[in-house]
């Protein structure tokens, strides 16, 4: 154990000083391995997969799905996308549905992320359709969670809540691997759905259950992938309760969201909406610089998430007061604009005060 926390020790200080210089042990050269850095150590994740490619070590298409996993982990979405398309292009991978299953679920998540809508609802139509084919209740899950999402995000309210929990109950009942991952992210999006609805009840009890999923012993082998996933947590009840003029339960989430790591520019936009009810104005703009910084590193500087970083910015000090904000009225549900190439909805804010 002394010895695994040495090591863990020592590449992390490896990838502080850059990628040129991580000298890694060949019993870490696997595509396996390099999940394990994915959060803690992304340049030790990105190294192992350099040099098992540089080695040929295992199939080409193995390492574009890591790679493809490790930039959508850092939430570099466009560059993740590129590496799963090439693996979609793999002939050899077309007689095997799992792999096929699994790719369109990662084509699916970059899709939604980067409101790419056309190409989202063929994904999720593909992936339903093999789904059934083969009886595998738990990509049919994931396959009617994203069409729910898709109804609610162009106003068909009702259809969508069925859909996604719908998708819920399939997930609940399979004995699929990373199920309690699934049923943490399905949660969290209800959640955001619900508190854009202003159906705070229903939005409590769906932050209640991502957390018990949150903390459920988890076969992930990513280092704090638990920390990461009770971050998310915290943030978004932080931002519902604000948004529901309950600041104290608000306060109290924040006060845990403090105490966790592993943040990074895109999922920290969950704590936004808190951070500008409670007129925590500097720390808001904080996290806007970071966000805008990331997105301009993406090569992102023209898009609606970048127009819509830049005017939440300037409505940090304008917010309405916690007590008054989005208390009795429906918000308006925001529409997807069709295949609008990085025109990313800010998916971790719930709207604009």
């Amino acid at each position: 154990m002394l010895r695994k926390s040495i090591l863990i020790i020592c590449l992390m200080f490896a990838s502080l000083v850059g990628e040129a210089q991580i000298v890694l042990p060949d019993s870490l050269l696997t595509v396996t391995k390099s999940y394990v850095y994915n959060i803690t150590s992304p340049d030790t994740a990105q190294a192992i997969l350099n040099t098992v490619r540089k080695r040929q070590t295992e199939p080409v298409w193995r390492i574009d799905f890591a790679e493809g996993d490790l930039n959508y982990n850092m939430r570099r979405y466009l560059k993740a996308l590129s590496f799963f398309e090439r693996v979609k292009e793999e002939a050899s991978l077309r007689d095997s549905s799992y792999v096929q299953m699994l790719l369109y679920k990662r084509l699916m998540d970059c899709y939604d992320a980067l409101n790419l809508n056309d190409q989202l609802i063929r994904t999720i139509y593909a992936l339903r359709k093999m789904a059934l084919a083969r009886d595998d209740k738990a990509f049919e899950s994931m396959a009617v969670f994203m069409s729910g999402k898709q109804h609610h995000y162009h106003g068909q309210i009702d259809k969508g809540y069925a859909s996604c929990l719908e998708g819920l109950e399939l997930m609940r009942e399979t004995e699929y691997e990373n199920k309690h991952i699934e049923l943490r992210n399905y949660y969290g999006e209800l959640l955001k759905m619900y508190t854009r609805d202003g159906l705070f009840e229903e939005a409590i009890h769906m932050s209640h259950h991502q957390e018990a999923e949150a903390l459920y012993p988890s076969p992930a082998i990513m280092l704090k992938a638990r920390e990461r996933g009770l971050r998310q947590v915290y943030a978004l009840r932080a931002s519902m309760y604000a948004h529901a003029g309950n600041m104290a339960e608000a306060n109290k989430a924040y006060a845990a969201w403090k105490k966790t790591g592993c943040g990074n520019p895109i999922d920290d936009m969950d704590i936004y909406d808190y951070l500008q009810l409670s007129h925590h104005n500097d720390e808001a703009l904080t996290i806007i610089a970071r966000y805008r910084e990331f997105l301009c590193e993406q090569g992102d500087t023209v898009s609606y998430r970048m127009l819509t970083n830049s005017t939440s910015s300037s409505r940090v000090s304008r917010c309405r007061p916690p007590t008054t904000c989005c208390r009795s009225s429906r918000p308006p549900n925001r529409r997807r604009s069709g295949s609008s190439g990085q025109a990313l909805l800010l998916q971790s804010c719930f709207w604009s005060c």
